[in-house]
């Protein structure tokens, strides 16, 4: 796995869908990390944690976007006037 971590350098990282798979890519590097997945309830619990930090992960809305969300909620609200 250690030949994997040429993705963490900004000119391949830069194609990388998921991020967090970086983290987890360093934390196959370390022996305990790996100990502790090789067990099944380890494992589950690792599995719990990613999914846990996707559901959570917020990412802030750019200016563009907040300016179509205000656009789109006052013309629900005009439709509901009306």
């Amino acid at each position: 796995m250690k030949y994997l971590l040429y993705w963490k350098e900004p000119e391949y990282a830069k194609f990388i869908m998921f991020p967090d798979c970086l983290i987890l890519l360093e934390l196959l590097q370390e022996d305990e990390f790996v100990e502790m997945i090789r067990n099944e309830e380890g494992a589950r619990n690792v599995a719990a944690q990613i999914m846990l930090n996707w559901q959570y992960k917020r990412t802030p809305p750019s200016s563009t976007n907040n300016q179509n969300d205000d656009n789109v909620e006052e013309e629900e609200e005009s439709e509901l006037i009306n």
